[in-house]
C-alpha cells in the first residue's frame, strides 16, 4: 500500500523555479545582451511609414511646379531680386566667394534647372524609400527625417520670404505651402511620436538642418560654377 502510493507520487510532475531547458527546434529569440536588427520593424499602422512611402510624389509636384515657372521667373524676376539684395546686404557681410558670385550673378540655364529638379526629387525619394523598407531605427530614416527638417525650412526660405519680399509670385510657393508644409509637420510629429527622434532630437534636427541648408546651398552654388567652367572650355 505504501509502495503504491510512493509510486503513485513519483508519477507526479515537480516544477522548479528554473525555467526548463529547451530540447527541440524552436524560435530564435535574442539574449539578454543582443539587440534586434538595425531596423527593428515598424509599428502597425505607422504614420511615419506612409508619409516616407508618398513623401517622393509631393516633391515630385513641388519641383515640377518650380521648374515649369522658374525659367520664365529667373529671366524676368531674378535678375531684381539679386540687384536688392546686393543693395541691402553689405558687402563686408559676405564672404569674398558669395560677394564674387552676387556680383557676378547670371540667370543659370533652363538645363540646369531641370537637373536640379531631377535630383532633388529623386536622391530624397531614394532616402525616403530605403527608411521606410529599414524600419524606424534605421539611419536611413533618421536622414529622411533631417531632411524633412530641411524641406520645412526651405518653404519659409527662399519661397515665402521671396514672395513676401517681391509681392508677387514665386515659383514653388503654392505647392511649398500646400504640400510640403503639412507634410513637414506630419514627418516631424509622427517621428516624434513614434520614438525615431525624441524632442532634444528634433531640436537638434532643426538646428543642424540651418547649417545643413546653407552648406548645401554653398555647396550648389561652388558646383555650378565648376560645371559653367567646365562646360565653357
Amino acid at each position: 500500500m505504501a509502495a503504491g502510493r510512493l509510486r503513485g507520487a513519483s508519477d507526479i510532475p515537480v516544477h522548479s523555479g528554473a525555467p526548463a531547458e529547451q530540447t527541440g527546434p524552436g524560435p530564435l529569440r535574442p539574449g539578454p545582451g543582443r539587440r534586434p536588427g538595425p531596423g527593428t520593424a515598424w509599428p502597425p499602422g505607422s504614420l511615419l511609414r506612409r508619409a516616407l512611402w508618398w513623401a517622393p510624389a509631393l516633391f515630385l509636384v513641388h519641383n515640377t511646379e518650380e521648374g515649369v515657372a522658374m525659367v520664365r521667373w529667373a529671366a524676368r524676376d531674378l535678375p531684381g531680386l539679386v540687384e536688392r539684395a546686393r543693395a541691402a546686404i553689405p558687402p563686408d557681410l559676405l564672404p569674398p566667394p558669395a560677394a564674387d558670385l552676387l556680383a557676378r550673378f547670371q540667370p543659370p540655364p533652363a538645363t540646369e534647372f531641370a537637373w536640379s529638379a531631377a535630383l532633388a526629387t529623386i536622391l530624397p525619394a531614394l532616402v525616403y524609400w530605403a527608411g521606410a523598407r529599414r524600419g524606424p531605427r534605421s539611419r536611413l530614416t533618421a536622414l529622411a527625417v533631417w531632411l524633412q527638417a530641411m524641406f520645412l525650412l526651405n518653404v519659409f526660405v527662399p519661397h515665402l520670404a521671396a514672395t513676401l519680399w517681391l509681392r508677387r509670385y514665386t515659383p514653388g510657393v503654392v505647392s511649398a505651402v500646400l504640400l510640403n508644409l503639412p507634410l513637414s509637420w506630419v514627418v516631424l510629429r509622427a517621428a516624434l511620436r513614434e520614438g525615431v527622434v525624441s524632442r532634444r532630437g528634433l531640436v537638434l534636427f532643426g538646428l543642424s538642418a540651418v547649417l545643413g541648408y546653407g552648406i548645401l546651398g554653398a555647396a550648389l552654388l561652388v558646383l555650378r560654377t565648376v560645371v559653367a567652367r567646365v562646360l565653357g572650355g
